[in-house]
């Protein structure tokens, strides 16, 4: 997995929107950006093995067994 040391620098841009559920309008801003990190190892996934997961945990048991179904 790739460390904040190499990774490239990101800029962040909080954009205020009440939300309807959160107390005084209070919505989280710290999760949105690990949104799209499983998105992301299971593209590498693919591109390296040819193998598509679509769930989680990406286990290597789940990996095997995608490796085995594809042979």
């Amino acid at each position: 997995l790739p460390r904040a040391d190499s990774t490239p620098a990101l800029e962040v841009e909080l954009v205020e929107v009440p939300s309807a559920h959160g107390p005084f309008g209070a919505r989280g801003v710290g999760e949105p950006p690990n949104t799209a990190r499983a998105a992301a190892l299971a593209d590498a996934l693919w591109a390296a093995a040819g193998v598509r997961l679509t769930a989680l945990p990406m286990t290597a048991e789940a990996i095997w067994r995608a490796l085995s179904e594809t042979t």
